[in-house]
């Protein structure tokens, strides 16, 4: 015990001086948001076996290492991803698909007792697929790479070198069941943690990048919502997303672009610290060879999520941080199908390296030259109205790359 109060206390503390922030804007618009840039270092994470509340899923108290990462200082904002989701005129940026409308409920629409969802409040009802798809298109707006945290950049992000179970005093740091009024409220409206960062407690669920639970299909959000009661809003509670918070999407298997009945699920994003040009990006990048490629398991009712495996292998020079691989179905002309007619995604993405992941494995390791790694991962099968199309064929293309310092 002594030796678990001694990690919590000592790991991941908070620097010195005020972390470094930086503000961007969109481009072609008035809206702008700001990053916080996190210090690369030890961490900890997860919470001791006698933490009040704890589940089963939640990480023992450990340490992990992390590369350093900028995050939104905020959740991201209806102003923010309506840019997204409302621009019929770029519906696709370099292959990115953007979510259709929601035909069931408007994600905007206020809350029960009449709690508003302004422009400056927390973007809601957003499945992976919308967090992860407005990542891409931000990403091709700005030049620069977006994407979502890691559970384990996102912890470390909001304990802010807290070794507690969550925030004190949690009312002045998060909207929650006790003092949210059954609703959500403007981002930034509580206290910051240590390095400024708001609402990463409450507010909204946030999404994160990888799996639950790796290499089956299902997303993780953490840090609670304005509907969480106050014990469960703790820095180390996982939580899988179930399928009852799509339950009055019409479309069996779900879209998965949104959430109909997750109207406390949004996101927060963060740019990998230190990008190297793009010429030395694109050059590695180049020097993968994705291998062996193979639909192993076809999927079955009720979700239809075919089980792919492959590998990639490197030749390039330099240490790679990330490599993310997109693998999605092809069809009959053999062109890749990035959403289905009945307009579901018919993709995934998987990370066979991953420096800052949440998750144990050989991915966390930077990937050098001659070295390969295996992956798997769970696509969701294209669909029309008769039912789910008979595609064997699976495709992949490299889809980000961070280089190692």
């Amino acid at each position: 015990m002594i030796r678990l109060v001694l990690l919590a206390a000592l790991l991941g503390a908070a620097p010195q001086s005020a972390p470094k922030k930086e503000t961007l804007a969109i481009p072609g618009s008035k809206v702008s948001f700001e990053m916080t840039l996190v210090p690369g270092g030890k961490y900890a994470i997860g919470s001791p076996a006698n933490e009040a509340g704890r589940e089963a899923d939640e990480a023992p108290l450990k340490e992990v290492e992390l590369r350093p990462f900028w995050i939104s200082t905020r959740e991201v904002t209806w102003e923010e991803y309506s840019l997204f989701y409302e621009s019929y005129k770029e519906a696709k940026v370099d292959g990115i698909t953007r979510p259709s409308q929601p035909d069931v409920v408007d994600p905007k629409e206020p809350f029960e007792k009449g709690g508003e969802q302004t422009p400056k409040h927390p973007a809601l009802s957003i499945g992976w697929y919308g967090a992860m798809g407005y990542c891409e298109w931000l990403s091709a707006k700005t030049g620069r790479r977006f994407r979502l945290p890691t559970e384990a950049e996102w912890e470390a992000a909001a304990r802010a070198g807290a070794a507690g179970a969550t925030a004190a005093p949690l009312d002045g740091a998060a909207w929650h069941k006790g003092n949210s009024e059954a609703c959500s409220h403007e981002v930034g409206s509580k206290s910051p943690n240590a390095w400024g960062l708001h609402d990463t407690l409450g507010n909204g669920w946030e999404n994160c990048l990888e799996p639950y639970k790796p290499p089956a299909f299902g997303a993780s959000v953490r840090g609670g919502a304005w509907n969480t009661p106050a014990k469960d809003v703790r820095f180390a509670n996982r939580q899988l997303v179930p399928d009852e918070w799509a339950e009055r999407d019409p479309k069996r298997p779900l879209r998965l672009w949104w959430l109909t009945d997750g109207n406390f699920v949004g996101l927060r994003i963060v740019q990998p610290s230190d990008p190297a040009p793009k010429a030395d990006v694109d050059a590695c990048a180049a020097t993968i060879q994705i291998r062996n490629l193979k639909r192993v398991n076809a999927g079955k009712r009720p979700d239809y999520l075919a089980r792919v495996t492959g590998e990639i292998h490197y030749t390039g020079s330099k240490p790679l941080d990330e490599v993310e691989v997109t693998v999605f179905y092809l069809d009959e002309e053999g062109k890749p199908m990035i959403k289905d007619p009945k307009d579901k995604p018919t993709f995934n993405k998987v990370y066979p390296v991953l420096v800052n992941s949440f998750h144990e494995g050989a991915h966390r390791a930077p990937l050098k030259t001659g070295e390969s790694r295996a992956f798997e991962l769970e696509v969701p099968h294209p669909f029309i109205e008769a039912g789910p199309l008979d595609l064997d064929q699976v495709g992949a293309r490299i889809t980000g790359v961070h280089l190692s310092k």
